[in-house]
């Protein structure tokens, strides 16, 4: 937390899933409880205190909307963003998060990653829309914004490539500056939504999976799906305009060229009896330790 401007910037939310057909069949009843927006109830007197509390009731909306959406808005100011979801098999990681197959969800059961692609795109669709409307007189405002998507997966200490089955060369390296980076994965271009979740889709389906006493179909690894949001923009003067300019104080001769480099990152972990690992984010790549 700043001491100055009293932000956070590391917060935690607990979900509490619904009980499995087969856990009613037996009868099981939860002992967990959620008292309000932020408060945890286990049996009758151990209460925990989190960021926010989403009971089994609460909708995918309404977790993405606490959690997720403002760090949509804060990637285009330049912010780098993480979601972690840590739990144990059939806690509802794959679920919440939104790793499994798209066709057989609702639109009200997408989870968090296709629900974050939707609103990415859409703030890039408005904010093309406000740079051409923005353009002066005598200047021709250009704006651009690239996407690019990194997959991978930690299984049994080996980092894989979801999207390039090829790329077997994975590295975590020490940059100069300390920063522990990754090398070797692969980068793929989306310039749509659809490219996006189709990356989303080919590497999920790639994900080792296998049986538990929990789940069928468990994951049975670590998996990182990392989106780079790189923006551009610069004013290209006309030849009047470039000779105001050039009459002007030298307060006003400013060069209108920036570039914003920032990346938005989903963890999800999906295995009990390995080591957690953390993911973070750095200017220059993404950093990992563990907990």
């Amino acid at each position: 937390m700043s001491a100055v401007s009293g932000e956070v910037n590391v917060r935690v939310a607990v979900r509490v899933r619904p009980l499995l057909p087969r856990e009613k069949l037996e009868g099981e009843e939860s002992c967990v409880r959620v008292v309000d927006q932020c408060q945890l109830v286990i049996g009758r007197e151990r209460a925990f205190t989190f960021d926010h509390a989403f009971g089994a009731r609460n909708t995918q909306q309404e977790l993405y909307n606490a959690c997720v959406r403002p760090l949509i808005d804060a990637l285009f100011e330049g912010y780098n963003a993480t979601v972690f979801a840590y739990g144990q098999t059939s806690a509802g990681k794959t679920y919440t998060m939104g790793t499994c197959n798209q066709e057989d969800l609702l639109p009200e059961e997408r989870g968090v990653i296709p629900r974050a692609v939707a609103d990415l795109y859409a703030t890039v669709r408005a904010k093309q829309r406000q740079h051409s409307a923005g353009s002066v007189a005598g200047s021709r405002h250009e704006f651009r914004v690239t996407v690019k998507v990194t997959y991978i997966e930690i299984y049994r200490e080996e980092i894989r490539d979801l999207l390039d089955s090829d790329r077997t060369d994975i590295r975590l390296r020490e940059d100069d500056q300390g920063n522990t980076i990754l090398c070797g994965a692969s980068e793929t271009l989306c310039p749509t939504e659809d490219d996006l979740l189709a990356c989303l889709e080919t590497g999920s389906a790639a994900r080792v999976t296998g049986a538990t006493q929990m789940n069928e179909a468990s994951s049975r690894s670590h998996c990182v799906f990392c989106v780079t949001v790189t923006q551009e923009w610069t004013d290209k003067l006309s030849a009047g305009a470039q000779q105001q300019l050039q009459s002007a104080t030298p307060a006003v001769r400013v060069l209108l060229c920036q570039l914003i480099r920032a990346i938005i990152l989903i963890a999800m972990i999906g295995t009990d009896f390995q080591p957690v690992e953390k993911w973070t984010v750095t200017e220059k790549g993404c950093g990992h330790s563990c907990l």
